[in-house]
């Protein structure tokens, strides 16, 4: 055994705990219902389509579906990178050309306000890494999709 290996264990199991810390952070029911969400952003329409201007490859051929606008929570979340933020999250289903020319399909984003703030795109804490939640019953509910010239 090399003098680097025990060295290469304990920063692994660091990282394995620090990692355990992390995602041992849950939200009991009681703190959801306590929980300061803020007000419901007025426009969120209008920063969405900014967002996604200035993310996607080919935004001028961008489709959107608006869902519910819905109270919702991160934990520890990779663009709050804080604690648990409490806010509303528009729902969002976007299909746009890539660098091919190609459409994508219809992919689902999770955008999130505190109020007029915008706080981000926090798909992949809610999808991916189960680091929070979109809870039952619309603040507003789903629009129609539209072809939207950004």
């Amino acid at each position: 055994m090399t003098p680097l290996a025990p060295c290469l264990r304990a920063c692994l199991a660091a990282l394995i705990i620090g990692a355990g810390l992390g995602i041992s952070g849950c939200v009991t029911a009681e703190q959801l219902a306590a929980a300061d969400y803020g007000q419901p952003p007025t426009n969120p329409r209008g920063r969405i389509i900014k967002y996604f201007k200035e993310t996607l490859k080919d935004p001028e051929s961008a489709r959107i579906e608006w869902g519910d606008l819905r109270r919702g929570y991160v934990v520890n979340g990779l663009v709050t990178g804080r604690g648990t933020e409490y806010g509303h999250i528009q729902i969002v289903r976007v299909n746009a050309k890539n660098s091919f020319g190609a459409y994508t399909g219809w992919q689902t984003y999770y955008i999130m306000f505190r109020g007029e703030y915008f706080v981000g795109d926090v798909t992949s804490d809610i999808v991916a890494a189960k680091m929070g939640g979109v809870l039952d019953g619309a603040v507003a509910p789903a629009q129609p999709r539209e072809q939207v010239a950004l």
